[in-house]
């Protein structure tokens, strides 16, 4: 009882200075502060692929990629950050799905290796597909962001935009570590077989680990 009441306070504290944290710091140290809230979401996601099914990945950054050059792309061409991020989401989404049928055939190091040729791959379209991406030169003229009519373009309402999404995130993330579908996820990393015999679809969770774990990335 002890031990949750100090890790409830202590979350409660390190919330607390998240919140206050931009009143103390410069526009700089504000713009970190909203990286790291981004990469934090990442890390979620590989946590959820790795660390609770198991599923070996060295795709993150090509995700990142994927879902930041959608919403920037889709942004220039007049559609707004939400329909922008959504759009970027699903199509993460369904990339992760598809990346997922390697890891039914292959275990371990040999998926990590099919998912490095993939982030290789995403690479090399980000760096040379000058039509797309805009090659070495990235994506010139992605408008300043707004939600709902909110200005997002000053540090401090892009921070606490990029907060808020991680709390949202981390809610969901944890709600769904304690549904059935957590605890299929477990079973998926400790012994596929004997998951398969109790009745998990390890086919299904092992697809649904790599597309889950690929889709929170669209805000950067």
């Amino acid at each position: 009882m002890a031990s949750r009441f100090l890790t409830t306070a202590a979350l409660a504290i390190c919330a607390l200075a998240l919140i206050a944290a931009p009143l103390l710091l410069k526009n700089y140290g504000v713009y970190l502060l909203s990286l790291w809230t981004i990469y934090v979401i990442a890390a979620m996601g590989l946590n959820l692929m790795l660390g609770y099914a198991g599923q070996v990945s060295l795709a993150q950054g090509a995700f990142v990629g994927i879902g930041a050059y959608s919403a920037a792309l889709l942004t220039t061409h007049g559609w707004p950050l939400g329909a922008a991020a959504l759009f970027a989401l699903l199509l993460s989404f369904a990339i992760g799905w598809l990346l997922g049928y390697p890891a039914l055939r292959v275990r371990h190091h040999y998926l990590a290796f099919v998912t490095l040729a993939f982030s290789t791959l995403a690479f090399l379209v980000f760096r040379n597909e000058e039509w797309l991406t805009g090659g070495i030169y990235g994506i010139s003229g992605v408008p300043r962001p707004s939600l709902l009519g909110l200005e997002l373009a000053r540090p401090i309402p892009f921070y606490e935009f990029c907060l808020a999404v991680l709390a949202i995130v981390t809610a969901a993330m944890a709600f769904m570590i304690r549904s059935p579908w957590g605890r299929a996820f477990t079973a998926l990393r400790e012994n596929p077989l004997r998951a398969l015999s109790l009745g998990v679809d390890t086919r299904l969770y092992t697809l649904m680990a790599f597309a889950i774990g690929s889709a929170p990335r669209p805000i950067r």
